[in-house]
């Protein structure tokens, strides 16, 4: 959430999910960076080599639904929260499509994209 530091901030019912895949900053010749946990936290990692992508994401968290913190693994919640930002710009054409939690953010953009990039309403996306 905020934490009251984003101005306008209403719900995360109204967020706007672009999504893309690592094959297309790849292919793009991106410059990116990717850590192993949230990247403010103290002992996060950051790489940004292909192979240590693979070795230090926890792909299980990222599939799972529900990655809270358990007495035998304090750290699920950091890692869940692994970042994968792109240098400077990301281009639109990256975008294979948009995911949003309800109808009424979807028909509000849709008419602002391209056609064909879709927008799919997932409503427990990112719950």
């Amino acid at each position: 959430m905020s934490h009251g530091k984003v101005p306008v901030h209403t719900s995360n019912q109204d967020l706007i999910y672009l999504v893309s895949s690592l094959e297309r900053v790849r292919t793009a010749g991106l410059r990116w960076v990717c850590t192993d946990g949230n990247a403010r936290a103290a002992l996060t990692e950051f790489y940004n080599a292909w192979n240590e992508l693979d070795d230090n994401t926890d792909w299980d968290i990222m599939k799972a639904q529900y990655w809270a913190n358990t007495p035998e693994d304090g750290q699920r919640r950091n890692r869940r929260m692994a970042e994968f930002p792109v240098h400077e710009f990301f281009p639109l054409g990256l975008v294979a499509g948009v995911a949003v939690k309800s109808q009424r953010v979807a028909s509000i953009i849709r008419p602002l994209l391209p056609v064909e990039m879709g927008v799919e309403v997932i409503p427990g996306y990112y719950i």
